[in-house]
């Protein structure tokens, strides 16, 4: 049995502009209570003894800074991180970093709520999209590249978690992919069968850290 553990990012500085709207912006940095939330899930994996096997990143500053933050004291070096771009946030195309308050318009709104998960802005990605990618692109590949692994760690981000899951698991519409809460430095977990080649869904969302 494998387990994939999913760490989303900790606190970025977008994540406190609520104004705007988010997406990759993978130059995004660490907020001053991100870096101590990094911290903190450090102190979390080392009391739980954990040392995966392969550790992975999106090419996210903000993912690849928790990565490090977290298990740079457990023996793993920076060589040791895998930056894989499958493991980037859905794409919002022409809109990100611009206003919500200009961009999410009675038109845009009433799209959404047809097209549901197949929704994207120009450029960008849909839930679908965004799942299909971190399965396809990601998690698939790397578990035929790495058949002995028991651990496999990423740190990535909240809706390309959701997206995931989706993919994997029944019952994941775009409702529940909108507003399931996945926390900073929370941890997500997914099993797979190495005999029967299944894929199960755990947590999502695990609180790690304490507010």
């Amino acid at each position: 049995m494998t387990e994939i553990r999913l760490y989303r990012h900790a606190q970025s500085e977008l994540n406190i502009r609520r104004d705007l709207v988010g997406g990759r912006s993978n130059q995004t940095r660490l907020t001053q209570l991100g870096e101590s939330q990094a911290v903190a899930l450090a102190w979390h994996l080392q009391s739980e003894n954990y040392s995966p096997d392969v550790v992975f990143s999106s090419p996210a500053i903000r993912a690849i800074h928790t990565g490090r933050i977290a298990l740079l004291g457990h023996g793993i070096k920076e060589d040791d991180f895998i930056t894989d771009y499958g493991l980037q946030e859905l794409s919002q195309g022409h809109a990100e970093g611009g206003p919500r308050e200009t961009i999410y318009t009675d038109e845009i709104r009433a799209r959404i709520g047809v097209e549901l998960e197949e929704f994207a802005f120009e450029g960008g990605e849909s839930m679908r999209q965004t799942g299909q990618r971190m399965l396809n692109d990601w998690l698939l590949p790397t578990l035929e590249k790495f058949p002995d692994a028991d651990r496999i760690v990423a740190f990535t981000h909240g809706f390309a978690i959701k997206c995931l899951a989706a993919q994997v698991e029944d019952g994941w519409d775009h409702s529940r992919i909108r507003f399931h809460s996945v926390p900073n430095v929370s941890e997500t977990t997914l099993f797979y069968d190495r005999q029967s080649a299944a894929l199960t869904v755990g947590d999502v969302g695990k609180v790690t850290v304490a507010d």
